[in-house]
């Protein structure tokens, strides 16, 4: 029988420093399951650098990362 991970879910939103990371590790700590959507972004920004690069320019890599903050200016 397969484990059904999703039956129940918990989003976690809000702003800067408004306690999402302390409650992740919180639920962590108790077993839960996580997924962090900032983690998953900046690896898949990371890994279309050439993509990026084409669409904004080469001034937004450095050492093969993207330069997210310079990027968040645009």
């Amino acid at each position: 029988m397969q484990k059904d991970n999703f039956k129940n879910a918990i989003v976690l939103t809000g702003g800067i420093a408004s306690g999402k990371s302390t409650v992740a590790s919180l639920f962590m700590m108790h077993g839960f399951l996580t997924i962090d959507a900032d983690k998953i972004a900046h690896k898949l920004l990371d890994q279309n650098t050439d993509t990026i690069s084409k669409l904004f320019g080469d001034q937004y890599i450095e050492k093969g990362k993207v330069l997210r903050k310079k990027l968040g200016f645009l």
